[in-house]
């Protein structure tokens, strides 16, 4: 019975959304997906405490080279999402690790987006992978 809580619970946290919007000016990121609220960060590497209907805990983002590290740290554990976009600027990887204590090692898996003409949002492809398993 608690197996298939922690699997609900996991699928929930790793629901992909179809479109990802992401407006970088420089100093802070707007990251926005049409099915969960607007989220804005400082990229200076501050943590800073944020919440919401279901959850609350802190939220850090920096940069890495090309890529954007935003971790969020809540009561169950911690999420790290690296978000790289492509040399074309046509696809952003979003390579994502999450760890708690109800879980018996980390997950880790990888989305890819691919840039759809304006007015035209959609997910090309999308692949999990969870350590230990095939």
């Amino acid at each position: 019975l608690q197996r298939g809580k922690v699997k609900a619970k996991l699928r929930e946290v790793t629901a992909l959304p179809e479109t990802l919007t992401i407006v970088d000016s420089g100093k802070q990121v707007t990251l926005a997906a049409a099915d969960k609220p607007r989220i804005v960060v400082s990229t200076d590497g501050v943590t800073t405490k944020m919440s919401g209907p279901n959850a609350s805990g802190t939220i850090q983002a920096g940069r890495q080279d090309r890529s954007l590290l935003i971790k969020v740290t809540g009561r169950d554990g911690a999420r790290t999402t690296k978000y790289t976009l492509s040399d074309d600027n046509k696809q952003l990887t979003l390579d994502v690790a999450m760890a708690s204590s109800k879980l018996p090692r980390t997950i880790q898996y990888t989305m890819t987006y691919v840039r759809a003409p304006a007015g035209n949002q959609q997910r090309s492809a999308a692949s999990t992978k969870v350590p230990g398993t095939r």
